[in-house]
C-alpha cells in the first residue's frame, strides 16, 4: 500500500496536565483511532514533555505522520477553588507553560501546525474510555484516561464534526464506543439520537 493521505496517520498528543500529568498519543488514519501510547508524567519528570513533542514532531518531518494535533485539558482558577490552591504552585498552569513551550520551541508558532486546543474538564465525560488496552492492560490511571478521553472527544467532535444536537449524545456516547466497526453509524447515531 502507498502512503496516502488515508494511510498516513494523523497523530493526536493528549494531555491531562497537574502534578501527575496523564498523556496519551493516539493516531487516526481513515475513520480508525487507535491508541499508541499512554503513560503519567509524574512531577519530578514533567519535563520530559520536552521529548515527547521532540520525538512527535521528527515523525511528522520524516512523513510518518500527516498531521499533528495537540490537546490538553485547559485550566481554570474559579473563586469557589482559589481557598483551596492558596500556597499551591499551581502545577496545572506550570505544565500547561511546559506544553506550550515545547510547541513553540517546534515550529507550533508558524501557522504550518495547528495551535494547541484546549478543551473542559467537563467533556471527558462525553466518550467512553473503558475497555481500552495498553500492551495488554487496561488503563488503570485517571489521568491517562483523561488524556486518552481528551484525545478521543477532539476526534469525535472536530474532525468527525460529532455535535451534542439532541441530550441522547450524552446518553448514547457513553455506551457507545466510537471504536466499533460500524463507525458511520455509530457516528450517525451521536448525531441524531436514533
Amino acid at each position: 500500500m502507498t502512503k496516502t493521505e488515508t494511510s498516513i496517520p494523523t497523530t493526536i498528543l493528549s494531555f491531562d496536565p497537574g502534578y501527575s500529568t496523564g498523556f496519551a498519543r493516539a493516531e487516526v488514519v481513515g475513520n480508525t483511532f487507535h491508541l499508541r501510547s499512554a503513560e503519567v508524567i509524574a512531577w519530578p519528570d514533567r519535563f520530559a514533555i520536552v521529548g515527547i513533542f521532540r520525538n512527535a514532531v521528527a515523525a511528522l518531518r520524516a512523513a510518518k505522520v500527516a498531521k499533528l494535533l495537540i490537546v490538553v485539558e485547559s485550566f481554570h482558577l474559579y473563586k469557589h477553588k482559589a481557598q483551596d490552591l492558596v500556597g499551591s504552585d499551581m502545577p496545572s498552569a506550570q505544565v500547561i507553560g511546559i506544553i506550550e513551550t515545547s510547541a513553540f520551541l517546534n515550529g507550533f508558532h508558524n501557522g504550518q501546525h495547528p495551535m494547541i486546543v484546549y478543551q473542559p474538564a467537563s467533556c471527558i465525560a462525553r466518550v467512553n474510555v473503558d475497555g481500552y488496552l495498553l500492551n495488554g492492560k487496561p488503563l488503570k490511571s485517571p489521568h491517562t484516561r483523561d488524556a486518552l478521553a481528551h484525545a478521543k472527544y477532539y476526534w469525535a467532535t472536530k474532525l468527525f464534526k460529532v455535535t451534542p444536537a439532541t441530550s441522547t449524545w450524552l446518553d448514547e456516547s457513553k455506551s457507545l464506543d466510537l471504536d466499533s466497526d460500524d463507525l458511520d453509524v455509530g457516528i450517525a447515531k451521536l448525531m441524531t439520537g436514533k
